[in-house]
């Protein structure tokens, strides 16, 4: 009975050889346009992120019906900043809402 890995130097299976490996290392000008054109610009992010700075800060994911993202997306461009940011401004102002001021600051 043998123990231990398969020997799979003969049979490659779904791995690449290393003569495939080359071919791989040649730009794709198009994928290096798409991920330009969806990547922020650079120190975009530092800007836009309004818990930048915050510490010690937690990540909440916000899913929304489609029309209540399309206008909060319109309402943010009317207001000269991005959703994300729109949306953490009103969490916080809720809060201060509903607790009155009470607990630690939050900004």
């Amino acid at each position: 009975m043998r123990f231990g890995r398969p020997d799979r130097s003969a049979d490659p299976g779904r791995h690449r050889n290393g003569e495939q490996r080359g071919a791989d290392l040649t730009p794709d000008a198009e994928l290096d346009s798409y991920l330009s054109a969806i990547s922020p610009a650079r120190g975009a992010r530092d800007s836009d992120d309004p818990t930048r700075g915050f510490s010690p800060a937690r990540v909440h994911q916000l899913q929304l019906p489609a029309d209540a993202d399309e206008q909060v997306q319109r309402l943010a461009e009317r207001r000269g900043t991005t959703p994300l940011r729109l949306l953490h401004e009103w969490v916080l102002q809720r809060l201060d809402d509903e607790l009155g001021g009470e607990g630690a600051p939050h900004r």
